[in-house]
């Protein structure tokens, strides 16, 4: 297949944060790879990625993404290997080719596009495309809704969908907008310039002011914060539920409140560390949405159960750290520049755990012991977030859902090529391999595992299927049936029949 993928795009997008991988990239090619030496504006670019990694970790809403997304991956994976266990050395991929075998095989291939549907609800609270009037266009079931899935607003003369990833990205800009004033002495409005920004980047902000007056322009931050600090998901489409945990509709509720009631003053920092979570619980307690505490209650407890048998992974005992945290110091997420001592804290405690500078990607190491006792473990890096990257990558695949990256649909992309990563491993380093595999092609670089503590030599893609008993040959291709049959189509399908 002709390569007309432009790799271009890697200088124009400056800097991205995967929430689901928890990986930060920089597009830049010529600076150190030292997150600690970088020059003004990769240092700029980098703070507002590393927000979003604090959003993640530190916010109801990034916990919950993403523990679902990792989550509803790994159970993608292992109901996929059960439903084609029949089929043993030539395994149908994706669940789409996988539906076209027997009815037997459609149930199962629909029992596993449920969880596409859940996902599709999460990534629904974080962007809703123009096309989407419903949950039946992103379900493609008889769901019905009566109400608006993101509220509009007016600015300028013109409607816009307000996103969760809207109230993200507004976050970030502001934040990194007195980051780059503080640390840089870049003004403010430099940073802030609506003539040369997205309009998710300053929309929300201005939307705020203009609604609530430029007197509580300190308080956009809080809000949110407060529009991202959601408990548990409920994958539920009632009205009520749903404008609950939707970022957007948060932030739109939160602010007309602001409008209308009293609220402790917030005028200075030093009222807003004081004051934060009292003003926080009037705001929520006015919406009905759950309480500070109660929110920060719902997320530990989930860790406090899953813990126990996390099996001593290092990235679950970072998320519940980083969340520790913020619930020890409850404004720190909302704007860590209240007091910048704790900014300096939160910047050397919780750095993103990955990250892709001059094309080199690296994984943070804060303690001693996370350095790999063996080398061999990844070529280095820690197992667990290369696993964490093919996994993922994997039951996207299942799914259907081709990276942006692939060149050849007759191919299937191990996490490095799936996630756009170019020197992942090695073997990518020297030129020995793409990350995209024919499966009915032999694969030459393989593995060999040295003792039973499975430290190895080779393919980490290779050997994290070979530890479910599955290998790259035995996947049966077909990207051609990418997409599942329409809910009337099987419907059709099955009736009269005993599956």
């Amino acid at each position: 297949m002709e390569n007309n993928f432009d790799y271009e795009i890697f200088n124009i997008v400056r800097g991205t944060f995967s929430p689901e991988v928890l990986l930060l990239s920089l597009s830049d090619d010529t600076i150190n790879t030292d997150t600690r030496a970088l020059d003004t504006k990769n240092s700029i670019i980098y703070s507002h990625e590393h927000f979003h990694y604090l959003q993640t970790s530190m916010t109801g809403f990034g916990q919950t993404y993403w523990n679902m997304v990792r989550q509803g991956m790994s159970c993608i994976f292992t109901e996929w290997l059960v439903s084609t266990e029949k089929y043993k050395a030539k395994r149908p991929l994706p669940i789409g080719y996988l539906a076209t075998k027997s009815n037997a095989d459609l149930v199962n291939a629909f029992k596993l596009n449920i969880y596409r549907y859940t996902l599709n609800i999460l990534y629904l609270q974080n962007y809703k495309h123009p096309s989407i009037s419903s949950f039946r266009d992103i379900i493609d079931m008889p769901f019905n809704n009566s109400y608006s899935l993101t509220p509009q607003i007016n600015h300028g003369g013109k409607t816009f969908d307000l996103n969760g990833r809207d109230i993200i990205e507004s976050h970030a800009k502001y934040l990194e907008a007195i980051y780059a004033n503080i640390i840089h002495n870049v003004p403010i409005n430099v940073t802030l310039d609506i003539n040369k920004l997205p309009y998710q980047y300053y929309i929300p902000y201005l939307w705020f002011v203009n609604e609530v007056g430029i007197d509580k322009e300190k308080e956009f931050p809080i809000i949110c914060d407060l529009s991202l600090q959601t408990g548990k998901l409920k994958i539920s489409l009632d009205e009520q539920d749903w404008k609950a945990i939707h970022p957007g509709w948060r932030f739109y509720n939160l602010t007309q409140a602001l409008k209308i009631i009293t609220t402790p003053s917030m005028s200075s920092l030093e009222e807003i560390k004081n004051n934060y979570t009292e003003y926080c619980n009037v705001l929520l307690k006015h919406c009905k949405f759950t309480s500070l505490e109660e929110t920060f209650s719902e997320i530990l407890t989930f860790y406090d159960n899953r813990c126990e048998n996390c099996d001593g992974l290092k990235q679950e005992e970072r998320m519940k750290k980083a969340f520790l945290y913020r619930v020890k110091h409850p404004w720190s997420a909302a704007n860590p520049f209240i007091d910048l001592d704790t900014w300096v804290e939160m910047k050397n405690l919780f750095p993103p755990p990955s990250y892709i500078i001059n094309n080199s990607y690296n994984v943070t190491i804060i303690e001693p012991e996370d350095i790999p006792k063996n080398p061999t473990h990844a070529d280095g890096i820690t197992l667990e977030h290369v696993a964490e990257l093919h996994l993922q990558a994997l039951s996207m695949q299942i799914l259907g859902v081709v990276s942006k990256y692939s060149l050849d649909i007759d191919e299937i992309q191990c996490g490095f090529a799936y996630f756009g990563i170019k020197n992942g491993c090695r073997y990518q380093s020297e030129g020995k391999c793409s990350g995209s595999l024919n499966p009915k092609e032999e694969y030459k670089i393989g593995y060999e595992l040295i003792n039973e503590n499975l430290d190895f030599i080779g393919c980490t893609f290779a050997v994290c299927l070979a530890i479910h008993e599955c290998s790259i040959s035995d996947i049966d291709l077909n990207f051609r049936f990418r997409k599942m049959p329409s809910f009337d189509e099987m419907k059709t399908r099955l009736e009269g029949t005993d599956s």
